[in-house]
């Protein structure tokens, strides 16, 4: 086949049509500015085809007064190609754009006549998109400098790739730059440089991240900090680890305050110690003596004639005896349930006989407080609570009941006061209900806090240290059971407590 040959006509025409049909905004200029010929791309980029022909060139470069022909053909002429910029294209803010410029002198050896070619491209979107990166990675940078956490990534040889300004500044470099490309055997001792290598070194080997690894740091003033650092694997796209990424919080001031706890508890616990040896003795030094008082007051009052100053006297220096003996008892049991000293001794006994001899011990109390007239006693045994058998601590379950009976004594002054029991499946429960004083509802949840009392004034008209419903609530607990109130103002009380049988 042969060659088709081309004549100056139809290779014009080929030009031609090759000027039009291009994706590329095209711009025949003459040497002074005029634009003689656009393309269709061209008129498309600027907005409106029909104002291109015989525009200044300089119109179009409006928002880019930097732009001067003359000194461009000079450029050209003396870098003998083309010349390519970025510039801000259109004479209308809103047609405005963004193009990437490519300028082409144009000789032609029959005229000295010098045109120029100018070929547009929008790039818009990609400078936008370019913006948009450049200011994510602002913001990113911003976060990432302004954490006062470290942050930090390195690569397989544990050489920094990024690392912020916290990094920077534990290592005594003004800039994060300064860090870059080095490791921490050029900031820290060998030795914690070492460790720190290593701890990577396994990040890297497993895939495993170390999270929350106590770490000591000695910054650039010799200062010893410790850090709380999580270390992971960096991994490329196709998931192979090329380093590691870390981030540190400086603990130094949590660990100083866990040390100074740490002595503060072992300060507590010498101190626990010797309030129970304390106790322990108080115990035996005060209540030995107090008993020998009271066994000889006893005695004294057997020979003191009735209604003498000497009885009234003797008696008055029983019952304040008893007051602070049982003080004493209280804040002892109190201390080894504190302690975890005291042990229940469990052992079997009749719940009959057991209720038979509170109720005995209700008479006295009724009786030594004068009040067995007014008040009338009554002993409630559930169905079957008769024939149970308990395997309970009696001495601290009386304790218990007696602590409860001698508040129902104290706060009641006429009416009855019952003490009662029934049974369940697993459980036995008590009660003891009166119709004292009552408690205002607002006071029952403090009822049971120790050195607590409904009237907590100077001139309480009820004595007591507030130690007594302390010490049933923790004595139930040390049951395994549970201790309610119910009770109004002016109408009486009822405490109830179950333990397991």
């Amino acid at each position: 086949m042969r060659e088709k040959k081309l004549t100056p006509v139809s290779f014009q025409v080929e030009e031609e049509n090759l000027f039009e049909l291009s994706v590329t905004g095209l711009l025949l200029i003459s040497p002074s500015g005029i634009i003689m010929k656009a393309n269709k791309s061209a008129c498309q980029l600027v907005g409106d085809p029909a104002c291109l022909d015989g525009m200044d060139i300089h119109q179009l470069f409006k928002y880019s007064p930097a732009f001067n022909l003359e000194r461009l053909i000079s450029k050209l002429r003396e870098i003998d190609g083309p010349y390519e910029f970025t510039s801000l294209l259109g004479w209308d803010e809103k047609l405005s754009f963004w193009a990437n410029v490519h300028f082409t002198l144009l000789s032609s050896g029959m005229s000295e006549k010098e045109n120029l070619l100018c070929q547009i491209i929008n790039i818009s979107e990609l400078k936008q998109a370019t913006e948009d990166v450049s200011n994510h990675m602002h913001l990113i940078n911003e976060l990432i400098n302004n954490i006062p956490d470290n942050i930090f990534i390195k690569d397989t040889e544990s050489r920094f790739i990024l690392a912020n300004l916290s990094v920077s500044r534990l290592m005594g470099a003004f800039s994060a730059n300064e860090v870059v490309r080095k490791t921490d055997f050029d900031f820290f001792p060998k030795k914690l440089a070492l460790k720190y290598r290593n701890d990577e070194l396994k990040v890297m080997r497993t895939g495993k991240a170390q999270i929350n690894l106590t770490e000591q740091v000695v910054d650039t003033n010799h200062n010893r900090l410790w850090f709380s650092t999580s270390k992971i694997p960096l991994r490329n796209s196709s998931g192979e680890i090329i380093g590691i990424m870390g981030i540190g919080r400086n603990i130094t001031d949590l660990v100083k305050e866990k040390k100074a706890l740490r002595k503060a508890k072992q300060a507590a616990e010498k101190a626990d110690h010797l309030k129970s040896a304390f106790l322990a003795n108080l115990s035996h030094e005060v209540r030995t003596p107090l008993n020998g008082i009271l066994g000889f007051s006893q005695f004294l009052r057997k020979s003191a004639p009735e209604d003498s100053k000497t009885a009234h006297y003797i008696d008055y220096i029983i019952r304040n005896g008893k007051r602070l003996l049982h003080l004493i008892t209280d804040i002892v049991d109190l201390s080894k349930i504190e302690s975890d000293q005291l042990v229940l001794s469990l052992k079997k006994f009749s719940l009959l006989d057991f209720m038979n001899k509170n109720e005995r011990s209700l008479h006295l109390m009724l009786e030594e407080e004068g009040k067995k007239e007014a008040i009338k006693p009554l002993l409630i045994m559930g169905k079957g609570c008769a024939e149970v058998s308990l395997c309970q601590d009696d001495y601290r379950l009386e304790q218990i009941i007696l602590a409860l009976l001698s508040n129902a004594v104290k706060f009641t002054e006429q009416g009855s006061i019952h003490l009662g029991c029934f049974q369940t499946a697993d459980e036995i429960s008590f009660f003891v209900r009166d119709t004292g004083i009552g408690i205002d509802e607002k006071d029952i949840p403090h009822i049971f806090e120790r050195f607590t009392q409904v009237d907590d004034t100077i001139a309480r008209q009820y004595e007591g240290a507030g130690l007594g419903l302390t010490l049933v609530k923790e004595l139930v607990r040390l049951m395994n059971g549970s201790i309610k109130v119910s009770s109004s103002l002016r109408q009486g009380s009822e405490f109830s407590f179950t333990i397991s049988r």
